[in-house]
């Protein structure tokens, strides 16, 4: 009888626990804002559901690191998140507690973000080639390094033991390397090179300063007086353009920009007593020479054979200086787009759509510099401030692009990636 009682009251008291006990609650998402998935740093990400006041945090996950962010607005329906710096465009999203029936949510990182790239080995980086969207070719110091992955590691592949002026490639394994003196050419991808031009180490003041090529037989390269050489076998280099005044007595001469666009040409530098800015071009074949209205070029780009772009500095008092985006169409006459930019440097992936980086803005503290990234989509009349950081002395040296994904490298041994949506 005492056993039956017993087993009574467990029965009852297992029967009450059960009775007590709470289903736990279960967050859901049934809309996401941006619906397409794809954020800048800083964004402001939007989920709709039910029962989301149960998360308090939302862990953004990359292939370098984790970054935990806490909510701005919370209610049961709705939970809003600011994108946090990160340096991969490849993110998840899980979010904290985890009571959730979507466990993680992929975005994609797009915009202007830092990489944290590992391979350089204190190299400050001055040259990037892309290949595609992986493969990359960076010339640092001294040293070339390549990445397969986008830009986000790297592998050393040559030392010169000089200073590098410049990177070219036309496929994975084919590529030049320009030093003051020589030009060093690889088929296997950087592992090997041998030199194909090279002036005399003594008795030439002439030095390279950019090389670019659209095939591996057919390239160019610019010198610091302004003189054009081309090749046609990548064996035999010969002098396509003098610059004029070039060898003058007491004539400052420098040239260091180059652009190509198969068989147009288009580079700017100094030339005179005054240092007038001066531009080169080869355009239907025919060699040209003018001198540019603004007292300061900052960088030009060919788009195609007819369609440039170029920076120029417009003085409108005696401290008053404005920087101004042109465009030409027949690499002649350069139409004022109306924009006035603080940029120094600039890309465009078609006539439309390109970035402009300014790094000449006084930041507050001693020796900062504003680090701005603006992006264009109506051909560089109006531009949109995308993207800032803060550095010491930070300039951009360089910027390429395949498609939409590019890449940019500069002092202070930092690279960037930029992504157009």
């Amino acid at each position: 009888m005492k056993k039956s009682f017993l087993l009574f009251l467990l029965t009852v008291l297992l029967f009450s626990c059960s009775k007590d006990e709470v289903e736990p609650i279960i967050s859901s998402i049934s809309e996401i804002l941006p619906s397409n998935k794809k954020v800048r740093i800083a964004d402001t990400i939007v989920f709709k559901g039910s029962n989301l006041s149960e998360i308090n945090k939302i862990v953004f996950i990359s292939p370098e690191t984790s970054v935990i962010a806490q909510p701005i607005y919370i209610n049961n329906d709705e939970i809003r998140v600011v994108v946090p710096i990160l340096h991969n465009e490849n993110i998840k999203l899980k979010f904290l507690p985890d009571k959730i029936s979507t466990p993680q949510i992929e975005f994609n990182l797009i915009g202007t973000f830092e990489l944290r790239p590992n391979g350089f080995g204190g190299e400050t980086i001055s040259n990037v080639e892309m290949i595609d969207e992986n493969i990359i070719y960076a010339g640092g110091e001294t040293k070339l390094f390549k990445s397969s992955d986008g830009g986000y590691e790297w592998i050393y592949k040559h030392n010169f033991y000089e200073g590098i002026r410049d990177v070219c490639f036309v496929d994975e394994n084919r590529g030049w390397v320009s030093t003051a003196k020589k030009i060093y050419f690889t088929n296997d991808g950087g592992t090997t090179f041998n030199i194909v031009f090279s002036f005399p180490e003594y008795g030439n003041n002439n030095y390279i300063a950019k090389i670019h090529f659209n095939s591996v037989n057919n390239g160019y390269f610019l010198t610091i007086k302004g003189d054009i050489y081309e090749t046609l076998d990548n064996l035999n280099f010969n002098l396509a353009y003098d610059c004029p005044n070039n060898n003058d007595t007491g004539n400052s001469v420098d040239f260091d920009s180059l652009d190509v666009y198969n068989n147009s040409l288009l580079a700017y530098g100094y030339v005179g007593s005054n240092y007038d800015p001066t531009l080169i071009k080869k355009h239907n074949n025919a060699y040209n020479f003018s001198v540019f209205n603004d007292p300061v070029i900052y960088d030009c780009q060919l788009v195609s054979e007819n369609r440039g772009y170029l920076i120029g500095l417009n003085v409108i008092g005696e401290y008053n200086f404005i920087k101004k985006v042109y465009y030409s169409d027949d690499l002649e006459n350069w139409i004022d787009t109306g924009a006035t930019t603080q940029m120094e440097k600039l890309y465009f992936i078609n006539n439309d759509v390109g970035i402009g980086i300014s790094s000449d803005e006084n930041a507050p503290g001693p020796h900062l510099k504003f680090y701005r990234v603006y992006e264009t989509f109506d051909g560089g009349q109006n531009w949109k401030l995308r993207y800032t950081s803060k550095g010491y002395f930070e300039i951009c040296r360089d910027i390429d692009f395949f498609n939409k994904s590019g890449i940019s490298c500069g002092t202070n041994r930092i690279v960037r990636k930029h992504i157009f949506e």
